[in-house]
């Protein structure tokens, strides 16, 4: 054995007990994994990548347009795997990323992730605690409030029907609508409303955002 094929030995050895540490280390908490999933779906990617070289990448990501969201973020992931990742600015909004094969591979059989095939891990079931903070992690990052309705829309279609019947479990009966777009190579767009004022009440004190801008003004609306 020559000394670089000596040295991918001991780097492949020393990898291999740091990803044995960190699996001892997980905690599947349910309420944080409910919250942790929910984020991904509305607004993350989860990702492995291999370039041409056959390197093989692992990344974790969530976009949050505000900052009241990072730590709601961090207290999951550190409550699961024991790690904080780096936040910095990008564009209009943060980036959290990590970089870890643990973490990507764990995530991966508990959910699936992906702007057209997001989907409601199978823990979470008929329960409510679990119900209430997946819904609110997927709605922190989707969501949009205004003055007569909450608003998510999805190319996902069969993701945002199983939203709407997980919000009727909560007494909330939401509106569901579809667009065709113009363009034939443009996906189609599911649309999912909240309009009724009992029903926006409800959601506020039913499931309420983390997300503290959305929060204040949701609950100024249904007080009017």
């Amino acid at each position: 054995m020559d000394l670089s094929e000596l040295n991918r030995d001991r780097v492949l050895l020393r990898w291999s007990r740091v990803h044995s540490n960190e699996k001892n280390i997980i905690q599947h908490d349910e309420k944080s994994l409910a919250r942790l999933c929910g984020f991904l779906a509305g607004d993350g990617s989860v990702k492995i990548r291999t370039e041409s070289s056959g390197k093989i990448h692992h990344t974790m990501e969530f976009y949050p347009d505000d900052e009241s969201l990072i730590e709601p973020f961090f207290q999951a992931t550190e409550k699961i795997y024991g790690k904080r990742g780096k936040v910095e600015r990008y564009q209009n909004h943060f980036r959290i990323r990590y970089y870890s094969k643990t973490i990507v591979e764990d995530i991966l059989k508990i959910a699936t992730f992906g702007i057209y095939d997001w989907d409601i891990p199978g823990f979470i079931g008929k329960k409510k605690p679990l119900m209430r903070e997946w819904l609110r992690a997927f709605f922190d990052a989707e969501a949009y409030v205004g003055k007569s309705h909450i608003k998510v829309q999805s190319v996902n279609g069969i993701g945002l029907k199983k939203v709407a019947t997980m919000l009727e479990e909560f007494g909330i009966i939401p509106r569901f609508y579809t667009y065709e777009p113009k363009r034939s190579n443009w996906s189609k767009v599911y649309i999912l409303i909240i309009n009724k004022k009992s029903d926006r009440t409800m959601f506020l004190n039913r499931i309420g955002f983390n997300h503290i801008k959305k929060q204040q003004l949701l609950r100024s609306i249904v007080k009017i």
